[in-house]
């Protein structure tokens, strides 16, 4: 039986293909996929984004069609600009989320050392929480991404999203419950 290199058989012939796929196949599949398309896909992402954000943007696109290496396209250059879509997409929400929480932070009163202790008491409950619940966590409050959103980037089904985020939430206020409390007996007990 012949060798069937992966960069010989165009995408659509997966079912042409005596053998199913091997992983050292879909490697050459990316990489030939790289090499064609990753200078238009950078050009189109520098079009949209700041220089800075370019590189990232570009890994996580390619990441995606990794993540869809079994359903490769017909016409790869359109489907990597569609991915590259709605990475800019996630991306502008996240960056939007960010620039409205620094100016709402900005716009309130600054009581440092409260700032301070929350700053501390959030991140004592995000390490609480554990690497699972803490992504699904952030995904949602920082990232910005609906639980359908985040089911789709971790392979997960949208309603198991939804229950183990509502979870990570309750454990999460609660932590953060918890320590305000400890700091307020703090505080009464050193008056």
């Amino acid at each position: 039986m012949a060798h069937v290199a992966l960069g010989r058989v165009p995408a659509t012939q997966w079912s042409n293909v005596k053998k199913p796929p091997t992983e050292s196949m879909y490697e050459r599949w990316l990489y030939d996929l790289w090499r064609r398309h990753s200078g238009q896909v950078r050009a189109y992402l520098m079009r949209r984004t700041t220089m800075d954000s370019v590189d990232d943007l570009l890994s996580e696109v390619f990441v995606v069609a990794w993540r869809h290496r079994e359903r490769p396209p017909r016409k790869p250059l359109p489907w990597l600009y569609g991915i590259a879509a709605k990475v800019l997409s996630t991306h502008y929400r996240g960056t939007t989320r960010r620039r409205n929480l620094v100016t709402r932070l900005e716009s309130q009163p600054s009581n440092s050392q409260f700032s301070v202790d929350l700053a501390l008491d959030i991140e004592t409950a995000l390490e609480k929480l554990s690497p699972t619940d803490r992504d699904l966590l952030l995904l949602n409050a920082w990232e910005g991404m609906s639980p359908a959103e985040i089911a789709v980037s971790t392979g997960s089904n949208p309603a198991a999203v939804r229950m183990r985020l509502s979870r990570a939430r309750r454990k999460f206020e609660k932590s953060i419950d918890d320590a305000q409390t400890n700091s307020t007996e703090k505080d009464e007990g050193q008056s």
